[in-house]
């Protein structure tokens, strides 16, 4: 395999050899291939346009693919195959890889975007890559390497809006190359309060302009637990129901649900969630709490950007630098899952919500549609 390896390299890559940003790829097309050059096709063209777009210099950052050699029809399952459960590498794939390896510890960059599902996989071991795109991650190919997601240019060749997500990332990776510290938000988490915490966090919440809520609801229509957040980098998650028990005993919950319908209802406290009309509906239904007033930030990016997606993990990686982590949210239903990772889970949300929400008025207010 190696003899194939030095026969089949037609394309290897490019740049300075101290980048600051370093771009890694699937694997050369009929272009490249022809040239000799990663990144020259029409995938190639449409990434020169938004790295200027961006106020990247082509000349200045290293570009390189995963794979070196062009695949049989462009079909890259000849080395890599992604099912719904598993990723399978050929043995020809993780050659590669560590060539890449060795090629990444060499230049050194200060961030290395990775441009598709088969770059996140060399990179970081990470699949879905609509979902982990602009998260900023540390690979697992090369110890310490800051990586950025994005989505392959050739899949925005056949989706329009796809730019602008890449555009989106590709500046963030600008504002990241300039040191190669990998520096992730500093959440404060008040997680399996006590009763007394508990008591003492509402009324301090009480005391704050703006506040972030998110419920989660089970299967039977029961709240398992609320966060509340009052301010973009701290939430206490107040569970209900713990591995199948009541978390407070009767009186302490009633006491408790009092509490959170006064910070509720609080008309001196400006209340905000993301698709606020679940949240608030269902306490409604449920409590008879009348929430207000109250922001949503899904309306505010449907106001502000109403070609985007308006979900929580859109504006999340659009907003904030948290990295992608909605799917902590699926192991509730599970026989056995980690509390403290759902409830933190549950924090998150309220915190990116607050943090993309105090983004988003200065637009929200700039085109005349904050009330």
């Amino acid at each position: 395999m190696e003899d194939r390896i030095i026969e089949f390299l037609p394309v290897v890559g490019t740049g300075p050899k101290r980048p600051k940003i370093a771009i890694v790829g699937e694997a050369p097309g009929e272009q490249e291939e022809r040239e000799g050059k990663p990144f020259c096709g029409p995938a190639g063209r449409l990434l020169d346009k938004l790295l200027s777009a961006v106020g990247i210099v082509r000349s200045e950052i290293y570009i390189t693919n995963v794979v070196k050699e062009r695949p049989i029809r462009n079909n890259i399952s000849e080395f890599i195959t992604f099912s719904r459960r598993e990723t399978n590498e050929t043995e020809e794939f993780k050659i590669y890889k560590e060539l890449l390896k060795r090629e990444l510890e060499e230049i050194k960059p200060n961030v290395v975007v990775a441009m598709g599902n088969v770059a996140l996989w060399a990179l970081c071991e990470e699949r879905d890559i609509t979902k982990r795109r602009g998260s900023i991650l540390e690979s697992t190919l090369v110890q310490g390497l800051k990586v950025i997601p994005t989505i392959h240019p050739a899949s925005a060749l056949r989706e329009f809006m796809f730019e602008r997500y890449i555009a989106f990332d590709l500046k963030r990776a600008k504002e990241e190359s300039e040191s190669p510290k990998i520096t992730l938000p500093r959440r404060v988490f008040h997680l399996f309060p006590t009763f007394k915490d508990t008591l003492a966090y509402l009324d301090h919440a009480r005391k704050q302009d703006l506040i972030a809520f998110d419920i989660e609801v089970i299967s039977r229509m029961e709240v398992s637990c609320i966060s509340i957040a009052t301010d973009p980098n701290e939430a206490m998650t107040i569970p209900f129901l713990s591995r199948g028990e009541n978390y407070f005993d009767p009186l302490q919950e009633a006491e408790v649900w009092r509490a959170i319908a006064d910070l509720l209802q609080d008309q001196k406290v400006e209340k905000l969630a993301h698709n606020a009309v679940f949240d608030f509906s269902f306490l409604y239904r449920k409590y008879g709490i009348r929430i207000r007033p109250i922001h949503c930030s899904m309306v505010a990016q449907a106001l502000v950007s109403m070609d985007y997606p308006k979900s929580l993990d859109f504006i999340t990686s659009i907003y904030t630098k948290e990295p992608y982590y909605k799917d902590d949210g699926k192991i509730w239903n599970k026989i056995t899952y980690d509390e403290e990772t759902f409830f933190k889970y549950c924090a998150r949300d309220s915190m990116c919500a607050y943090e993309a929400f105090l983004k988003l008025i200065p637009e929200l207010k700039r085109i005349g549609n904050y009330n």
